[in-house]
């Protein structure tokens, strides 16, 4: 290769990179919208036509679209950066280079010996790895029927279907009485979790049948890890650990539904306006995008929107099943468990527990810690002082307003005191007229009156996500 045509490569790859990498910076902006409006909306040099033809011969007849046919563009940028580049280079050399920087990522999974392969893969049998998620894509959990009826049996599998109905029980009583979220969007989210399914166990049918041996005799063995197995379910230690463990972690399944991917879909799949309303909207924008759940600079950057969402919801969970345990008590004091824990402090622990991994990471930390200092049940739980890295000033919270969560810690205030806190809550108010930081008055903790006072407040939170769907 001569030295012009390695100055050649080299301009062309850095054109391609600083257009792709833009198009991640600060975030993604997805959007829905008729495939009519692709050319005015995300690529102005590409004509609908193009797409129309090309996405059916991709396609191959195994789907027909039109283009009045709705789309959800995940990452609007991405496709302007592609637009741009096809317009800036030839076609030829952004498929060649596109295509050379595919191998250069994946490569490492046909052949060991090419680079970038991932550290957490080097310890692993990569090709039975690969098998068995083929085989579980094909086939689903029937082939672990055999495991799970040894390892599981029914009363071990209704405790966990359980907690999960709780979880999903939870969620939807938070839709229903949360009151910043308007009407039809309310409504639109509760369809939505009922419309919801979880696949976790193979049919009665699977779980019985003799012949399944001989249909599975030439799979290998299931390793021992999955969504019922240590540390996410221990059978036997007492609700905390579970619902913090299996039912915090499937609140965060359940709250991708309505992160702002998932609210572009309604509960029957079809692209949706499900946060239209436009006092209702601005508010989920602003409690998606909170700051205050944001690590920028680690590995890219995490939102802890989901972690949040699900912390409140897991928590309520356990909070309406721990209730109905106690009635017919004397006393509703927390019963302490394993290792000296209170209920509370296991339900914490289980849930960031789950996180661990064989080589941690940032973002495996932050899976952790961004939800719980933005829960204030954490920081009474554990005691955490004032202005703490667990115990900030400012939080952010999905479904409750601040002052709301002091009232609700367990029916142990009183409500004179809920009453108080709403009336000595403060809201600043925007120019138009939305709500940009809820100041929530000194909540003590839990014990005696002379304890440090805990602050908490919601922030202003920043728009960059979703945004609306053009009127058409």
């Amino acid at each position: 290769m001569s030295d012009k045509e390695m100055e050649e490569l080299r301009r062309y790859e850095s054109t391609i990179v600083g257009a792709l990498c833009g198009s991640v910076s600060g975030g993604q902006n997805e959007l829905a919208f008729p495939l009519k409006q692709m050319q005015n909306l995300a690529t102005p040099r590409l004509a609908t036509a193009q797409w129309d033809t090309l996405l059916n011969w991709q396609l191959n007849k195994a789907l027909r679209v039109t283009e009045a046919d709705r789309v959800i563009a995940t990452n609007v940028k991405l496709l302007q950066a592609v637009d741009y580049l096809l317009s800036s280079l030839p076609a030829e050399v952004v498929l060649h280079q596109l295509a050379w920087s595919l191998v250069q990522m994946i490569g490492w999974m046909a052949d060991s010996a090419l680079p970038g392969q991932p550290t957490a893969y080097e310890m692993e049998d990569m090709r039975s790895a690969d098998c068995f998620w083929v085989t579980h894509r094909a086939f689903g959990v029937t082939h672990l029927s055999g495991y799970i009826n040894t390892t599981y049996p029914l009363q071990w599998r209704s405790s966990v279907d359980a907690i999960l109905m709780t979880i999903t029980q939870t969620a939807i009583n938070f839709f229903l009485k949360t009151s910043w979220i308007h009407a039809e969007s309310r409504a639109a989210a509760v369809d939505k979790l009922r419309r919801m399914n979880t696949s976790l166990w193979p049919s009665d049918s699977y779980l019985n049948a003799s012949e399944v041996a001989a249909i599975l005799e030439n799979f290998p063995e299931p390793r021992e890890d999955g969504a019922v197995l240590r540390p996410l379910f221990v059978e036997g230690v007492g609700l905390a650990v579970n619902m913090g463990g299996l039912g915090a972690h499937y609140a965060v399944a359940l709250a991708r539904a309505f992160d702002p991917r998932g609210v572009l879909l309604d509960g029957r799949g079809s692209t949706s306006g499900l946060w239209c309303g436009k006092s209702s909207y601005r508010d989920y924008e602003r409690r998606t995008a909170c700051p205050a759940t944001a690590a920028s600079g680690a590995e890219g950057g995490v939102q802890a929107f989901e972690g949040v969402a699900a912390i409140e919801i897991a928590y309520g969970a356990f909070n309406a099943s721990r209730s109905i345990a106690d009635q017919g008590t004397r006393t509703h004091q927390r019963r302490r468990i394993f290792l000296g824990l209170s209920e509370d402090q296991a339900f914490f622990v289980a849930f960031c527990q789950a996180s661990c991994a064989r080589g941690p990471s940032e973002r495996k930390l932050l899976s952790c810690t961004l939800p719980l200092k933005n829960f204030r049940e954490f920081a009474t739980a554990f005691t955490c002082p004032v202005a703490s890295p667990m115990n900030p000033a400012l939080r952010c919270g999905f479904f409750e307003a601040s002052d709301q969560r002091a009232a609700r810690k367990n029916g142990g205030e009183s409500e004179d005191a809920g009453k108080s806190a709403s009336t000595n809550a403060s809201a600043n108010v925007g120019a138009d007229g939305a709500v940009t930081s809820w100041t929530r008055p000194p909540a003590r903790r839990s014990g005696s009156d002379d304890q440090d006072p805990l602050t908490l407040a919601t922030t202003g939170l920043a728009g960059h996500m979703v945004r609306q769907p053009p009127v058409l």
